[in-house]
């Protein structure tokens, strides 16, 4: 199964694509949050949880790097955004345990700055919902992403109902060079699932 994902918090933006593409949910980072000028952030996610409605997925991303700090933003969001929001955090040192502790509370989690099989496996086995890989990044550090995907994708198949069953290559990052290479990744690969960011520049 295939989820189509826009990644940006302009609201002109998501209104127009939320309207006219089969868009599944809503990706963002602090990056592209300074994007939108001096706005308060908790405001403005409210505005894009709003125009997700019920049936589409919020992801935000922390900036905190510790896991004490991980855990308070985290808290902060859901209390302020919703409590259905997804938690995005890097698979990192201080990420990971933070990782476990919310997915331990129910808190729905997306793993991101996936670069590597080993952070893939254990972003699943700490209880990720989804799991973003940075496509290009790797291979930019020499690494091979198409062998990091199949090995995940197996990974979260020999989980069978225990593990994720999102595995998402993410777009804005992995900058594929069109939508079609993404669908061409996914279907070779088996990615149950795909966040196919920047979604209004691929069509």
């Amino acid at each position: 199964m295939y989820e189509m994902m826009l990644d940006t918090a302009n609201l002109a933006e998501l209104e127009a694509g939320l309207q006219a593409w089969p868009i599944c949910g809503v990706t963002s980072n602090p990056t592209i949050l300074k994007k939108e000028g001096k706005i308060d952030i908790y405001e403005h996610l409210a505005k894009i949880k709003s125009l997700c409605g019920p049936k589409r997925s919020l992801h935000v991303q922390v900036i905190s790097e510790d896991t004490e700090g991980i855990i308070k933003e985290a808290h902060d969001i859901l209390d302020r955004v919703g409590r259905d929001t997804y938690i995005k955090i890097p698979v990192s040192a201080g990420g990971l345990p933070a990782i476990k502790a919310l997915a331990a509370e129910g808190v729905n989690i997306t793993a991101t700055a996936i670069y590597s099989t080993m952070q893939g496996i254990l972003a699943v086995l700490s209880g990720a919902s989804y799991i973003a890989v940075y496509y290009n990044r790797m291979e930019n550090n020499c690494t091979e992403p198409l062998q990091v995907i199949r090995e995940i994708r197996n990974f979260i198949d020999g989980c069978g109902s225990s593990g994720t069953g999102h595995l998402g290559i993410c777009g804005r990052c992995a900058q594929l060079n069109s939508g079609l290479q993404c669908h061409q990744v996914c279907a070779r690969h088996g990615i149950h699932r795909r966040c196919c960011t920047r979604f209004q520049e691929r069509l």
